[in-house]
């Protein structure tokens, strides 16, 4: 009989969520000017911001526009949240799989891990670049150049 908003379903689930200093200022301004028998953060059109809301008059307009301009795939809301984690895991300074388990509020990092780790591409990369420098010297590898410079002695003899 109305919504309610209740405790999370488990404790990692609370969790504390990182905000630029400008974004939490303008959300502590919001807190401020709110009754507490209110909602703090409402649609622009006015009333709730519940998932229907959401989903009919954010989420519905923004994918009809973006299939006008070339979208071929029907993602749901919950795909933010693979985006979130693709964009933590990218980037300048990206985050670790251990940090972003927690951000997520996952129970266990081996959650974050099946579902997310093939986000990481970049772990490949400097797998292989480990690897190479751990074994660089241990074998005697020929580069491309080498190998045909071996075959045009040999068709010369």
């Amino acid at each position: 009989n109305g919504r309610k908003i209740g405790p999370p379903k488990t404790e990692n689930a609370r969790r504390t969520i990182p905000l630029t200093a400008d974004l939490a200022k303008k959300i502590a301004f919001q807190v401020s000017i709110t009754e507490p028998e209110d909602d703090v953060f409402t649609m622009k059109e006015g009333g709730a911001a519940t998932v229907q809301a959401m989903h009919n008059k954010a989420w519905k307009p923004a994918l009809r526009a973006a299939k006008l301009n070339g979208l071929k795939k029907s993602p749901r809301i919950h795909d933010l949240r693979h985006t979130y984690a693709s964009w933590m895991l990218s980037g300048d300074n990206p985050m670790s799989i251990f940090e972003l388990s927690r951000l997520m509020g996952h129970e266990s990092v081996n959650t974050t891990t099946k579902v997310y780790s093939h986000l990481m591409r970049e772990s490949l990369v400097k797998g292989a670049d480990v690897m190479g420098n751990a074994m660089s010297g241990l074998f005697n590898i020929k580069t491309v150049k080498k190998v045909e410079q071996s075959k045009a002695k040999a068709i010369e003899q």
